[in-house]
């Protein structure tokens, strides 16, 4: 079989320099605390989720049942690059993985347990790669130290770049104004204040924004920060793509402390962005893993926006729980939908 990678053609793109330079070998992915990602050989991009089961040298990969492919003749299997349709890695799979009670909404867990076969050469896993995207650079600095947070960090190994556009260019925009792949996760980061311009739909600020980036990585989230609770159901009812954005899991907001939307210093300190970053990683490590539902395209709006803004409603005196409140409604209607990581 030779090594682990079907070498029958070259590859085509290469991985930017701070991802190549981060890159180690399998037996390290494997063995460090911090997750990586399995790159296609050919294209670069995820080839396959991957979650560890163990500890140190003794941990064993695991994968969605989904990924492992086996070949029509001899049975061998894999995992394929669903991106390129070229790139693959022979594995072989060892088992069920274990799966805790009580598992909700779009799987946390990985259900299969996999041996890679041979030696990965040092390239073989990167870091996450993630980019942030926006109009202003504070907003966009804001939510890079979102993706920069203890909570991400500590499990992931990630790698954020940074994009500002200006409102003309944002008008304008074409695919090949955006940042190149591999991408794990595209954020779009926008603040609620002073005059509220459409973020969505008719005249909205990033509907070129989101139409482009949509292919270029594998989630793209609107992240909103200080929403006033009140205003947000009024932003989901004037604007049906918000709508389809938040059932599909891809958009994030982070409210303000009351309906003004304007920062107070509680808010200003540093322990509200704590509280910030409390609210938003452990989705933000959601959409790097791919578990949210798969759109080709824009998600439409699926009619249950309406059961979120009634869970929101429930917390509106409480801003503080809101996020987690309404993302918790939200990821319910996962079941059944195929992820991104599937």
């Amino acid at each position: 079989m030779g090594g682990l990678f079907t070498r029958s053609i070259a590859t085509d793109l290469e991985l930017p320099r701070a991802l190549r330079d981060a890159s180690v070998s399998e037996s390290e992915a494997r063995s460090s605390r911090p997750l990586r990602v399995l790159g296609c050989p050919r294209c670069q991009k995820r080839l396959c989720a991957l979650d560890r089961e163990g500890q140190g040298a003794a941990a064993v990969w695991k994968a969605p049942s989904s990924r492992v492919e086996r070949a029509l003749f001899g049975g061998a299997t894999s995992f394929k690059c669903r991106m390129c349709g070229q790139g693959r890695i022979a594995v072989e799979a060892l088992g069920d993985a274990a799966q805790p009670d009580g598992e909700q909404g779009g799987g946390a867990t990985l259900p299969v347990l996999v041996s890679l076969k041979a030696t990965t050469a040092k390239g073989a896993f990167r870091p996450f790669s993630a980019c942030v995207c926006g109009m202003y650079e504070s907003v966009v600095a804001r939510a890079t130290a979102l993706l920069q947070a203890e909570a991400i960090t500590t499990t992931r190994q990630l790698n954020v770049s940074q994009h500002t556009f200006k409102r003309s260019e944002l008008a304008k925009l074409s695919e090949d104004d955006l940042p190149k792949p591999p991408m794990e996760l595209l954020v779009i980061a926008h603040k609620v204040s002073g005059q509220r311009n459409p973020i969505t739909d008719q005249h909205g600020l990033y509907n070129n924004l989101l139409r482009h980036a949509w292919n270029r990585a594998d989630v793209v989230i609107l992240v909103l920060f200080d929403v006033p609770p009140g205003y947000f159901s009024q932003l989901l009812s004037e604007q049906p793509t918000l709508r389809g954005l938040l059932c599909a899991g891809r958009l994030l907001p982070l409210f303000s402390k009351d309906d003004t939307g304007e920062p107070t210093d509680a808010e200003a300190n540093l322990e509200s962005r704590k509280h910030e970053e409390a609210q938003a990683s452990g989705w933000l490590v959601r959409c790097l893993d791919g578990r949210v539902p798969r759109h080709e395209g824009l998600p439409p709006d699926n009619a249950k926006s309406s059961e979120v803004v009634a869970a929101l409603a429930g917390v509106a005196d409480e801003a503080k729980e809101g996020t987690i409140a309404v993302l918790a409604r939200v990821v319910e209607d996962f079941e059944g939908h195929e992820l991104v990581r599937d």
